[in-house]
C-alpha cells in the first residue's frame, strides 16, 4: 500500500513553527477534503458501510479501536500511512541527493550534459515516477538557464541504454507512458509493473497511464542538487576571494 505524506497544520508562536495535534476524526476528515472525495466513496473503496465510516469521522468512533481490516482499508482509500493512527509513521517524502557535471558548450551555445540527466532520472526512488518536463525544468533551474537542451550524441545512446538508468520511472505530463528511442512503452510498462506499479490501458490505441498518477509522482523539490564548477568557475571563485 502506498500513503501521500499527511501536513497537519501549523502555528506561528513567538517566532516558532509548531505543528498542531489532531485528533483522529480530523485527520480523516482532512484527507478526504484534500483528495475532494465523498463520505460514500471513501466508504465505497474500504468496503464498508456508509455510516460506519460516518461514525469515524464524526468522532463517534475512533480509527485506531476499529478492527485491523476497516483500519487498513480506510487508510488505503485516503492514502494515510496506517502507523500515523498508532503515534509513528507518516514519514516525510525522502530527499535524493543529486550531483550534477559541470555545463558545456557545444558549439557557441551551453548545452545540458547527458550525465546530467541520466544522474537526475537515477535519482527517482524505486515505486515512483517523474514526468520529462518536470525533469528539464529541474536541470534547468539547476544551471541557472531557461533554455537549456541536453547534449545528445552517440554517448548519450549508450549511456541511456545501460541496464541500470531507470528509464522507465519517466512519464508524460499527465501520467502516460512513452515511446522512446531507447525505450518501448510495452518494456517501460513491464519495468514499472515490476516495481509495483499498475498500470492502466486508455482507449484503443495503446495508450498506457500510471494508476494513481498522483501519488506514484515524485516530487522534484525533493531533489537536492548540487552542480559541480568549471575549472574556471573555481578559478573566478578563488580570486573572488584574494
Amino acid at each position: 500500500m502506498s500513503y501521500l505524506y499527511f501536513d497537519s497544520p501549523t502555528e506561528q508562536l513567538y517566532g516558532e513553527t509548531f505543528e498542531l495535534m489532531q485528533l483522529e476524526h480530523s485527520i480523516l476528515l482532512q484527507r478526504r477534503k484534500e483528495l475532494k472525495m465523498t463520505q460514500q466513496q471513501v466508504a465505497d473503496k474500504a468496503g464498508i458501510q456508509l455510516r460506519q465510516y460516518q461514525r469515524l469521522e464524526n468522532g463517534e468512533r475512533n480509527i485506531s479501536g476499529s478492527s485491523g481490516r476497516i483500519m487498513l482499508s480506510i487508510c488505503e482509500a485516503l492514502k494515510l500511512d496506517p502507523y500515523l493512527f498508532l503515534g509513528k509513521g507518516n514519514e516525510k517524502p525522502e530527499v535524493k541527493s543529486v550531483i550534477l557535471p559541470p555545463i558545456e558548450t557545444q558549439g557557441i551555445e551551453y548545452v545540458i550534459p547527458s550525465i546530467a540527466y541520466y544522474n537526475l532520472v537515477s535519482a527517482i526512488p524505486r515505486g515512483m515516477v517523474c514526468t520529462d518536463d518536470e525533469l528539464m525544468a529541474c536541470l534547468r533551474k539547476a544551471y541557472g538557464m531557461d533554455f537549456l537542451e541536453i547534449k545528445m550524441d552517440r554517448n548519450s545512446v549508450e549511456l541511456y541504454s545501460r541496464d541500470s538508468f531507470p528509464f522507465w520511472r519517466v512519464v508524460s505530463q499527465k501520467g502516460y507512458l512513452i515511446n522512446s528511442f531507447y525505450c518501448s512503452k510495452e518494456k517501460q510498462k513491464e519495468k514499472l509493473v515490476g516495481e509495483g506499479i499498475k498500470i492502466n490501458k486508455v482507449g484503443e490505441n495503446e495508450s498506457y497511464r500510471v494508476d494513481e498518477f498522483e501519488y506514484r509522482r515524485f516530487d522534484i523539490n525533493n531533489f537536492k542538487v548540487t552542480v559541480l564548477k568549471t575549472d574556471k568557475q573555481i578559478l573566478e571563485q578563488i580570486n573572488s576571494v584574494l
